[in-house]
Formats: structure tokens, sequence, C-alpha cells
């Protein structure tokens, strides 16, 4: 409560993102108890068929109405994007292709007020988020984390047994292996940087290895190992503690050079100040002396910002999923998008520019776009690195561009 009535300290009006989700709900809530009258509130949804499962407008009008918000809604669509994708890319200055909801409720916040506060940062604190899950399934990536000398063991191994290993795995049937053949074949390496591997192989699309092998070309292929730098910031951690080594390496590598990067970059582009109240300093502080296993549990991981605001939300915002604030690309790439991505990935283009393999097109392009496979993020991430290429690398723009994707030359 202290930390959200300080960051709406402010002499201009404020505002609340309220994507309908835990966090949003929270500081919204929170608000609403203090009793600040006329609070603003800002949600965005979908319309399209099949884009229910990416909606949460129903979620975010129960929190809305039970304090009785100033409540406004955008409804986006897929054209609406296309639009605007470049002008995001422009302001993002870096290929990135996450959080981009947020770049149309800060712009319609920005009509009414000058500071929206946003719920970034209550994952990384509370512990809602798959590779908490990753931890709490997984007792052998417990063990490497809690027991060194486990970790020791595997990296004794000569080089000749995991290449024997890795033959062995190669010859097995595939159906005998169950779709768990890539990451049999990199056993040596989760042993040699077991969270950097493990954390690094359940939230990217890429692995090391692939990248390599199958993703980049030429001098991208040598980029240094994102597994490895994983594990050194996890072993530098100050803590024993687990799950509070996962929420080190959040803090220092998706939360600033992601999440909030993201969301000072999209808000200042709408002349609108972002803050972020989970991230007070007072309130980190305060998080980290309370053992993890009180903050989460394996069956309830929010565990304690969900008994610390029961009584001021829905009960079916307690219950909903972690769904994440994203939009239906893995849908938009097959319909709307998928002449830009066509275009933008195609084999011709990748051979032309020299950056990933000209058959990245067949390996995830095609058969996501055919809905033979769910490469959604694989594709997206690749298209959004095309996007900023094409608006710093080959049109070197020096402002914002005030044209759209299909006016560009073909």
């Amino acid at each position: 409560r202290e930390a959200v009535r300080r960051w709406m300290l402010s002499d201009v009006p404020v505002g609340c993102s309220l994507s309908g989700g835990l966090d949003s709900s929270t500081i919204v809530g929170l608000l609403g108890e203090m009793n600040y009258s006329h609070l603003k509130t800002y949600s965005l949804g979908f319309s399209g068929q099949g884009e229910a499962e990416w909606d949460e407008l129903s979620l975010a009008r129960q929190v809305a109405a039970r304090w009785g918000t100033e409540h406004q809604e955008i409804i986006l669509e897929p054209e609406e994007l296309l639009n605007d994708l470049l002008q995001m890319v422009w302001h993002l200055d870096e290929p990135y292709g996450g959080g981009l909801p947020s770049w149309y409720v800060f712009r319609l916040m920005s009509k009414d007020v000058k500071v929206g506060l946003t719920g970034s940062g209550g994952d990384e604190l509370f512990g809602n988020y798959g590779k908490f899950l990753d931890f709490e399934r997984s007792p052998l990536l417990q063990a490497t984390l809690q027991y060194p000398l486990m970790r020791k063991a595997g990296q004794s191994l000569p080089p000749w047994a995991w290449s024997a290993w890795r033959n062995a795995v190669g010859k097995l049937p595939d159906q005998m292996l169950g779709g768990r053949r890539p990451r049999l074949l990199e056993l040596d390496q989760f042993f040699r940087v077991p969270f950097g591997h493990l954390y690094y192989a359940n939230q990217i699309y890429f692995s090391d290895r692939t990248k390599r092998e199958m993703v980049f070309n030429g001098a991208a292929r040598e980029l240094d190992g994102t597994a490895l730098y994983l594990q050194r910031l996890c072993d530098e951690a100050a803590t024993s503690d687990a799950r509070d080594k996962i929420a080190y390496v959040d803090f220092q590598t998706q939360l600033p050079e992601e999440f909030l990067l993201m969301t000072d970059r999209f808000s200042m582009a709408h002349s609108l100040e972002a803050r972020v109240p989970f991230l007070d300093n007072k309130m980190v502080e305060l998080m980290f002396r309370i053992p993890s296993s009180v903050r989460t549990r394996p069956d309830n991981l929010k565990y304690l910002l969900k008994k610390a605001v029961a009584d001021l939300l829905p009960e079916d915002i307690m219950r909903a999923r972690k769904q994440g604030f994203v939009i239906p690309i893995k849908l938009w790439l097959r319909g709307p998008l998928r002449p830009l991505a066509e275009r933008l990935l195609s084999p011709a283009r990748l051979q032309e520019q020299g950056i990933f393999r000209p058959t990245f097109y067949g390996r995830y392009v095609k058969p996501h776009l055919e809905e033979q496979a769910d490469y959604t993020w694989q594709v997206w991430a690749a298209l959004m690195f095309q996007l900023w290429h094409v608006v710093f690398i080959e049109q070197k723009a020096q402002a914002a561009p005030s044209y759209q994707w299909k006016d560009l030359a073909a």
C-alpha cells in the first residue's frame, strides 16, 4: 500500500494500466481501497474469431466495476498492428517482439493522463513464471542448484564419454524418445551449466546449439553462449536459496533488458511517464527478506501476493491462470500477418541478407504458416529482427517512420 501511495504522488493526472492480470489488478485494488477518486483505468482486448484465449477484458471489467473506476478499452485489430509495427520498432531501437499491447494502452492513456502505473515486477517478486514451474517440477534442476557435487560429477566425465552418449542418443528411434532427443543430446551442457541451460532452454526460442547449427549464418554463429552467461549470473547471486537465484537472474536480465526497456520506450513514445510500484526499492528489499518458500509455493506460485490482496479482488482474478499481456500472434501470423512473414523471411531474402540461414524458412516459417507445427515465437522473433533491419540498416531511419511496411519496395 505504501509503495503504491508513493508512486501515485504527482502534480499531473495519473491512470492505471489494467490488463486483467493479478499484478495490475492488485494496484487498482489498492488504490480503490485508498479511495482515490476518479481513478482512470485502461485495458486492451481482441474481438476476432478464436482470439478469446488471449482476451482478459472480462477480468479487467470486473476489477473496474468493483472499484468504480473511469474505465476505457481499446479493441486491437491485426491491421492496426501492421500499420504501427515500423514505428514500434523505431522507438524500441533494437529487435524485440514483446509487450506490443502496451503501445496501445499507453497511447490511450496519454489522451487523459501524463503518468501511468503498471504491474511490471510482480512476477519477478512473487514467482509466477514458467521458470519457477520448471524448478518446482524438476528434481534434477533442484539438485544441481542446491547440491554442487552433483554438478561436478557430471562435469568430471571425459569428452569421449559425452561423445559416445550423443552417438547412442542419435541412433535411438524417435518413438522411444518422445520428443526428448534435443535435450538428451545436450545433456553435457546441462551438467556444465545446469541453471543456464534449463532456464535458457525453457524461456527462449532457440538453444545456443540450435542458433549455431540451424538458425544463423556466417559470423552470427559465433555469438557467445547465452546459457553460460546466465549460469555465471546464477553462480554470483549472494544467496543459497535456489528460487532467489532465479529471481536474481531475472532482475539482472529479463526485467531491465526487456520489460522495463519496452515499458520506458513505449510510454515515452506517447509522452507518458510509466511507473512501476512493485519495483519500489523498499518493496523489493522487504520481499527479499522474506523466504522464497513463503512468497511462493509449488501449487500456488503467487501465494503471498494472493493472500495479501484476496479481499480486494474478484475471485475470478485469484483463480485465473497466468496469461501475460500478449496478442494473438499465433493466429495473426497465419492470417493478416502472413504476407509480411513470407516476404521478410523468404529464402531469397535470407540468402541475400546473409544473417539467417535460408533454410530457416522451411524449418520454421512454412510449417507454422501452414499449421503443421507451432513455431509462433521463433517466427515472430525472426520477423521482428527483420523489421528492425529494415528500419535501421536498410532505411537508415533517423526519425520514426511515417510509412508502413506495405509502402516499402517489394
